[in-house]
């Protein structure tokens, strides 16, 4: 996602920044991963605020995704792990058609998902340019729209995580 970031930043001229999860400070990271965070603006305690004011963002599949759209953000979606787990993973989870809340919450994709060889640095950064250009940016922004009333009532989250119980089954 950062080699995907120095793109988009070179290729737009767009200021990259990294939303962190409160799970984590900038120190640990900067420690733990070994990357280059020069030039990337790292942000902590203020996910929602970046992502809100953001014009694509990358984000990793997860809760972080339904976040993400419910903020209005377009977005590429990815997500990687072991070969082996995802193996297993395809062959237990049956019937779904994609990996990422919002799509599969609308039944269609809507946002670009990129999975295991897919994620790359070049590969995240063209699906993400794409989705700064019009009519590609309205047309995904109005997508995005449409998920908050999918969600039904308070308890959303209980609810999502019993569709999702359900199609494994």
């Amino acid at each position: 996602m950062i080699e995907a970031a120095r793109i988009l930043a070179s290729e737009r001229k767009l200021v990259p920044c990294l939303a962190l999860a409160h799970t984590i400070d900038s120190k640990e990271l900067s420690q733990g991963s070994g990357a280059d965070l020069s030039g990337i603006h790292v942000i902590e305690n203020d996910t929602y605020s970046i992502v809100a004011a953001s014009d694509a963002a990358l984000v990793a599949s997860g809760t972080a995704t339904l976040e993400t759209a419910l903020l209005g953000c377009p977005m590429v979606i990815a997500y990687k792990m072991a070969p082996l787990t995802y193996l297993l993973a395809r062959l237990l989870v049956t019937g779904v058609d994609y990996i990422g809340l919002p799509n599969i919450l609308a039944g269609k994709q809507i946002v670009p998902e990129l999975i295991q060889g897919q994620v790359t640095g070049p590969k995240l950064a063209r699906a993400a340019s794409k989705l700064l250009d019009e009519p590609v940016r309205s047309e995904t922004r109005v997508a995005l729209t449409g998920i908050r009333p999918l969600l039904g009532n308070p308890g959303a989250a209980s609810r999502v995580a019993a569709m999702a119980l359900e199609m494994m089954l």
